[in-house]
């Protein structure tokens, strides 16, 4: 499973606390539980998935890595080398960074909404490999 695992696959379904950002007052409006909506200081910091680049390679290209026999062909070497299945990075939108947030209170109830979809998610894993 290592299409999944990758940190770009990942990127993509990564759920999104901060539901609006002012740059200006760099505050942050979260929303927790869905409902619970907070108003928070924020910084930002370089991208992790794109490491500041604000492009990635498609991983549906390379996740499963590349093999020896793809890079012989002259044509895909040349446009994987060049960057023709790179696309805009799905963490940062192609802004090179993201915000963090600051607040200690915000960040452990989002790591407490983490941990409880997680659980959820490992559920319905489990459910869809049971067969009767």
């Amino acid at each position: 499973m290592p299409f999944l695992s990758n940190r770009r696959v990942r990127a993509v379904k990564r759920p999104r606390f901060i539901t609006a950002l002012n740059e200006h007052t760099m505050t942050a409006t979260v929303t927790v539980g869905g409902f619970n909506h907070y108003e928070v200081p924020i910084r930002f910091e370089v991208c992790p998935t794109c490491n500041g680049r604000g492009r990635l390679v498609n991983p549906s290209i390379d996740a499963g890595g590349v093999s020896p026999e793809e890079l012989d062909d002259p044509d895909f070497r040349e446009d994987y080398l060049a960057g023709m299945y790179d696309m805009t990075c799905p963490e940062c939108g192609g802004r090179r960074v993201v915000a963090k947030i600051t607040n200690e209170k915000i960040i452990a109830a989002i790591a407490t909404e983490k941990a409880e979809e997680a659980a959820f998610q490992r559920m319905c894993d489990m459910e869809r490999c049971f067969v009767p």
